[in-house]
């Protein structure tokens, strides 16, 4: 779960350090970094991305990588669906 959690702070640390590195004439001119992702989050606010969308698309990234970590576990320790289904939980 923690790593869920630290895959997807990382993705977005990520998405909004590549698009402060994008307008790095911006931030020369003087402009402040948080004007420069407020004005990321209008614009694709305009495209649709509201705060529920964006909630829902973190939501499943977190969900995706839980699966994928949760899941490769399963695979090492287990061979078959049956072997897993037999096994008490």
């Amino acid at each position: 779960m923690v790593r869920s959690i630290v895959s997807v702070v990382v993705a977005v640390i990520s998405y909004l350090g590549y698009y402060l590195l994008l307008n790095i004439s911006s931030l020369i001119a003087g402009a402040s970094p948080t004007a420069i992702i407020s004005t990321l989050f209008t614009a694709l606010a305009t495209y649709g991305l509201t705060t529920p969308v964006l909630l829902i698309m973190l939501l499943v990234m977190f969900v995706v990588t839980f699966a994928i970590c949760f899941g490769s576990k399963l695979s090492i320790n287990k061979y078959t669906i049956m072997e897993m289904l037999k096994e008490d939980r």
